[in-house]
């Protein structure tokens, strides 16, 4: 029977390509470089697998000095021996150890190990990962680009050069004049693409159906991401209640 027989993680510097801004804030440029994650599982027969995560503090709570002992002093413990097909007693097991409660459970750390572990298992059965899911449901997905916030004129440049995207997940900053502007910049570049709004936490209730009104005449708004702060989710009952586009809620 294969079992794991090393974890290993190596906290990495990887710079983007661009410079990157949320409604919280700088995320990273070529020259700044973030914090990710690798997670490289070896089974004894000498099968990996590979996962990964980003580090990002001002947007979830884990550093990558905690991913990084949580997988080595916690998680890794756990799986040394243990059969990588058997998902449920791994699993079990992890969840047992580092309970969701008032921390969350370490999220984002579980979620190295669990891609590195399915990357595993699809390896060691020779088949795509989705095939571990019962199968694939298409053949193409339409592509989605996140559009770094910045001026109205650079943001609808940007989604101009990124043509055949159709779908664009725009990230705004809190102010529902300033973010109408980049909303309809983008609109005005790619007339026929989605919008999906991002504003990271960064509206209070008010102002986010403020701006849902002042471009309630675009008709290719798909949805709405976490306007208001995490914890708020009284905020977050007003702006769906007022709301005329779905809210998604990622960050709670």
């Amino acid at each position: 029977m294969t079992k794991i027989a090393h974890v290993d993680v190596y906290p990495t510097a990887v710079g983007m390509k661009d410079v990157f801004n949320i409604g919280t804030g700088f995320v990273g440029d070529a020259a700044s470089a973030g914090d990710h994650i690798f997670v490289k599982i070896t089974t004894d027969d000498g099968c990996v697998g590979w996962g990964e995560q980003r580090a990002l503090p001002s947007w979830s709570y884990e550093t990558t000095e905690s991913i990084t002992t949580t997988i080595r002093h916690h998680i890794a413990p756990l799986l040394l021996g243990r059969d990588p097909l058997n998902h449920n007693e791994i699993y079990y097991a992890i969840y047992d150890a580092l309970k969701p409660a008032v921390s969350n459970g370490h999220p984002f750390a579980k979620a190295a190990v669990d891609i590195a572990l399915h990357d595993l298992r699809g390896r060691l059965l020779d088949v795509p990962v989705h095939t571990l899911f019962g199968g694939k449901r298409h053949d193409a997905l339409p592509l989605c680009y996140a559009l770094s916030m910045d001026t109205p004129e650079i943001m609808g440049l940007k989604a101009k050069a990124l043509s055949p995207c159709t779908c664009f997940k725009v990230k705004v900053g809190g102010n529902p004049a300033e973010d109408e502007a980049r909303l309809r910049a983008v609109h005005e570049a790619m007339p026929h693409a989605k919008l999906w709004i991002d504003a990271n936490q960064s509206y209070i209730p008010s102002n986010a159906l403020e701006l849902l009104k002042r471009i309630s005449d675009i008709r290719e708004i798909y949805c709405m991401e976490q306007p208001v702060a995490s914890q708020d989710w009284f905020g977050m009952k007003r702006v769906r209640e007022g709301a005329p586009v779905p809210l998604a809620i990622d960050e709670g």
